[in-house]
């Protein structure tokens, strides 16, 4: 029976040639995503933004852009790997609270294709438009 079972087994996968046979690689995520922790940093600078320091507001900005990227972030219900930014539960506040912010970092990245790549939902119908709108603007200036 384990014979059977180990020909089958040998069989599901692709051989490369007669002596290496291609095994399955057991993927792990969230080893190299950078969330939660730069999540709760960008809610400090934000908090620190809104009350008018523009380091802290840059710096917001400049971690949004990090939060991006997929790398290997994935939530439980996740199939594939996600933006990181999903990973962050104020990701609806941080994205409203960057729409509003005028400096050209801020513009620049609330305009991007790569934001846009992020946005799913009500997300999505909120702000692709407004984003679309803003990298025109910011193009043209």
């Amino acid at each position: 029976m384990k014979k059977i079972f180990a020909i089958i087994l040998l069989s599901s996968f692709s051989v490369k040639s007669e002596e290496t046979v291609s095994l399955p690689v057991a993927r792990v995520f969230n080893k190299e995503c950078p969330t939660p922790k730069l999540c709760e940093k960008m809610y400090e600078e934000l908090q620190f933004c809104e009350k008018g320091l523009k380091k802290q507001c840059n710096r917001f900005v400049d971690n949004f852009r990090k939060v991006l990227p997929k790398y290997d972030c994935k939530r439980s219900f996740d199939t594939l790997p996600v933006s990181a930014i999903w990973h962050c539960d104020s990701h609806e506040t941080f994205l409203n609270a960057l729409a509003k912010m005028k400096t050209s970092k801020a513009l620049n990245l609330y305009g991007s294709q790569e934001l846009r790549n992020t946005l799913d939902g009500d997300l999505a119908e909120e702000h692709r438009k407004k984003s679309e709108n803003t990298e025109k603007k910011f193009l043209n200036h």
